[in-house]
């Protein structure tokens, strides 16, 4: 990205969250003027913040003055049991939400980056592909699978899906508990291909700057099951001694909302020819490495 044309002016909703908050940091990293849109404003030291509420108000016009070439959507409502609870909010967020995004980047006429989820496919088998008609089985997955549809609305936008691991969240919860001997409830029969959050933004502002429209694919060169992710994380991060791990199939556990088994995707031919499909065992490697580097109060090395 430079500091001109359609990617040297970005807006990014959603700067708080996993993907958000890493994908503010590469842009500004590469040069890019950087504003945010959503209820709280980043840490990082962006040009301008504006605040938006997908669920109570409407985009501020002075988001749309200030003109971005970009739009990178990374907000939403990604609890998959709080969206099953309150289908109605999660559409509003999702759907609706998209919705205003997509109309602020046809006003702009900006380039909209629209991020999705592997959750729209029912997971029957794996291995979709980016041409697959999808069959969601949560609120979750239709919530996102109707956002998809409102992102069509701003021309030439394109939308990318994708599973992520990141340093919080499954993998935190996974070396917290490793750590401490916690049973560690890890699936055999959920499976997944996702890309490292660190490394994922960087590919989205990539994608920022190509030609790709529509519906693109984005994943790891490995489809592994929870559990195996887990057990790889905790041998590298030299927990193995201390952790109790359970592996357990999803039958066997009362879940909120239904999951889908195996959401494995297989990743775009166009993404393949901007970037190398990332590398999952690189990326576990580098999860466990941070969590080791962590200092003394918890704190993680960012990733």
């Amino acid at each position: 990205m430079d500091g001109s044309g359609r990617t040297g002016r970005v807006l990014v909703t959603g700067a708080t969250g996993t993907v958000g908050r890493r994908i503010v940091r590469e842009a500004l990293r590469t040069g890019a003027t950087v504003a945010t849109l959503g209820r709280r404003a980043p840490g990082a030291p962006v040009a301008m913040h504006f605040s938006w509420n997908a669920v109570t108000g409407e985009v501020p016009m002075a988001a749309v003055a200030w003109s971005p070439g970009t739009v990178i959507h990374a907000a939403a409502m990604t609890d998959v049991d709080e969206c099953e609870d309150d289908p109605d909010l999660a559409r509003r967020v999702n759907a609706g939400g998209t919705a205003q995004i997509a109309d602020l980047a046809r006003r702009c006429g900006a380039r909209l980056l629209n991020l999705s989820t592997d959750a729209v496919f029912d997971g029957r088998r794996g291995q979709y592909g980016d041409g697959e008609v999808p069959n969601p089985v949560n609120a979750y997955g239709r919530s996102k699978l109707e956002g998809e549809v409102e992102a069509r609305a701003a021309a030439g936008s394109l939308t990318v899906r994708f599973n992520v691991v990141a340093s919080e969240r499954l993998t935190a919860w996974i070396l917290d508990s490793a750590a401490t001997s916690r049973p560690i409830r890890v699936f055999t029969d959920v499976c997944f291909n996702p890309v490292e959050a660190g490394e994922l933004a960087g590919l989205l502002l990539t994608l920022c700057a190509s030609d790709l429209t529509g519906v693109c694919h984005v994943g790891s060169d490995e489809t592994v099951s929870k559990a195996e992710y887990a057990e790889r994380l905790i041998r590298y991060a030299d927990l193995g001694a201390q952790a109790r791990v359970e592996r357990v199939r999803l039958a066997d556990v009362l879940m909120r909302a239904p999951r889908p088994l195996n959401t494995s995707l297989l990743v775009s031919d166009g993404v393949l020819e901007l970037a190398p499909m990332p590398n999952l065992d690189r990326a576990v490697r580098k999860l466990a490495l941070a969590y080791s580097c962590s200092d003394p109060d918890g704190q993680r090395v960012a990733t």
